[in-house]
């Protein structure tokens, strides 16, 4: 439950004109990158859906900051 929260947090739909919009005058990610880059680079995601290392959820590299 705690996974999909986190991602509820971010769920959002752009039209193709508003994302390219939010991309090149925004300062934030788009929603979908938000959650999908945080998580993939997350061991406890990857484990907790037995994500195969080196698939797109579970990179054979993760950028750890803690």
């Amino acid at each position: 439950m705690f996974w999909i929260s986190a991602g509820q947090t971010w769920c959002s739909k752009y039209r193709t004109e508003t994302l390219k919009m939010r991309i090149t005058t925004g300062v934030h990610s788009p929603s979908q990158y938000r959650v999908m880059g945080t998580f993939s680079n997350m061991r406890d995601f990857a484990r907790d859906f037995n994500c195969p290392e080196g698939s797109r959820m579970n990179p054979a590299q993760k950028c750890v900051v803690w």
